[in-house]
């Protein structure tokens, strides 16, 4: 999912185009969540922000009363691939028109890629019941109560996509703090 960085490289706070997320490490689509702040980057904190829009989300009538895509894309049952990029911007821009305008001086940028991508509008973003119990034919393991088409090591005892997401952004946080 390297398309993440090449996109926090950018330094332009806004979605990327879908076309740039097409195709890419065989999937047809990735989804993607984007998080900036001007203090010490605390991915945790990003991750939080997402996952805290659940309050935000009634599953029963898959609607949202405010922004709840982020924690909907962290949740997405069938997503498994994660890549995150971070870029310290100096500055950090926002798309502005056809141009890019200010948008902080500096600024850290998170940009997460998930594959596939989920939020597919209509569908529940994960399905009700025991952790691995609806898992798809493929997906023959059970780790961290996430269904998996691959053996890996790690243990049934968390039950969310969200602790699977913080795991994968806590290792993209320790390569990254090595490049600063």
């Amino acid at each position: 999912m390297y398309r993440a960085q090449e996109y926090a490289d950018k330094c332009v706070y806004g979605h990327s185009d879908s076309k740039f997320r097409q195709n890419i490490g065989g999937f047809a689509q990735l989804g993607e969540n984007l998080y900036a702040q001007t203090n010490k980057l605390d991915l945790f904190v990003a991750l939080e922000a997402w996952y805290n829009e659940i309050n935000d989300y009634n599953y029963q009538t898959r609607a949202c009363n405010a922004v709840c895509g982020h924690y909907t894309q962290n949740v997405w049952f069938s997503s498994y691939a994660l890549g995150c990029g971070i870029k310290f911007c100096k500055p950090l821009n926002q798309p502005c028109g056809s141009n890019a305008c200010l948008l902080w001086e500096y600024g850290y940028y998170v940009v997460c890629h998930y594959g596939p991508g989920g939020n597919v509008r209509g569908h529940h973003p994960f399905r009700k019941g025991k952790a691995c119990s609806q898992c798809e034919t493929d997906a023959v393991y059970c780790i961290c109560g996430l269904c998996s088409k691959r053996p890996q090591i790690g243990s049934d005892s968390a039950n969310s996509t969200m602790q699977a997401n913080i795991i994968a952004a806590a290792a993209v946080a320790i390569f990254i703090s090595v490049l600063f």
